[in-house]
Parts: structure tokens; C-alpha cells; sequence
């Protein structure tokens, strides 16, 4: 009977250790696991164009984009390179015969022109 319940207290104790693949699972679960971080993207895009002699913010609105959906539109244009072609066909869809289109990409405290097009 003690050797069934010792055999039986170190199956179980191995047992973790055979379904997580980890080096250390209880690190993971448990008393020592660490908190969960999550960073907070502070990355935000706008594209914008020239009207008499001011700037015009565009937010997707506009045209019948909700602001998030065109905010996704130019997170993937800018990490796919398409800068230019994003504001060249913002441009159609306004139809707005402007000097210049640009996209801006602010981060925290910086900010920098990504693309520029004119018509």
C-alpha cells in the first residue's frame, strides 16, 4: 500500500512536466508565474491634404469608413509600403483637386511624413 501511494504522488508529481513542454512550467502557472504584459501601441497614422493654404484632416468618415476601419487601412499600408498609392486613391474617392496629399505616422512624442502625393 506505501509503495503504491509513493508510485502514485510521483506519477502525479511528473505529470505536469510531461504535458508542458517548458523547461520550467511551474514558472509559468503558479506562485512564480510573472504578470502579463501587454505594451500599449501609442502608433496613430493621418493623412490630410492642402486646401487654401490649410490642412484638412481626413478620418474616414467622409466617405463611409467608421474611423478604426480607416485607421487599419493605413496601419497596413504603411507596413506594406504603399504609402502612395493609399493617398492617391483617398484622393479619387474625395475628389478633391488639392496640390497635396500626405500621410503622417505619430509614435509617442515623434512624428514623421511617411508619404506625399500630388496630383
Amino acid at each position: 500500500m506505501k509503495k503504491m501511494v509513493i508510485i502514485s504522488f510521483l506519477c502525479l508529481l511528473t505529470l505536469p512536466f510531461i504535458f508542458i513542454k517548458t523547461f520550467f512550467p511551474f514558472y509559468r502557472f503558479g506562485m512564480f508565474a510573472e504578470p502579463v504584459k501587454t505594451e500599449i501601441q501609442l502608433e496613430k497614422f493621418q493623412i490630410r491634404y492642402q486646401q487654401n493654404q490649410a490642412w484638412v484632416r481626413i478620418e474616414g468618415i467622409e466617405f463611409g469608413l467608421s474611423k478604426s476601419v480607416f485607421a487599419t487601412l493605413m496601419r497596413k499600408a504603411y507596413y506594406q509600403h504603399q504609402e502612395v498609392e493609399l493617398l492617391r486613391k483617398t484622393a479619387l474617392v474625395m475628389k478633391a483637386a488639392t496640390a497635396t496629399w500626405e500621410m503622417w505616422r505619430y509614435d509617442g512624442q515623434d512624428s514623421t511624413k511617411i508619404g506625399e502625393w500630388q496630383p
